[in-house]
């Protein structure tokens, strides 16, 4: 779904527009999920810094191209 509405943006906008709205779109949701994902912590807090590490330790697992390198 996503390729398909970046693709039909880029066929019906200049290209300069289609990138700036895909900018922002992605901006919007990935501010979004982080939000869902760490919203009952603390910025800069350790805790914080577990909760996201914790995350995608668990997203690696279920990914069959997520390598975590510690």
């Amino acid at each position: 779904m996503t390729i398909g509405f970046l693709t039909a943006l880029k066929d019906n906008l200049n290209p300069e527009t289609a990138f700036e709205i895909a900018v922002d779109g992605f901006s919007n949701y990935m501010n979004s999920y982080y939000k869902s994902v760490l919203g009952h912590t603390r910025e800069g807090t350790q805790e914080r810094f577990d909760t996201f590490r914790k995350h995608y330790e668990s997203y690696a697992e279920q990914s069959s191209y997520i390598y975590i390198v510690e």
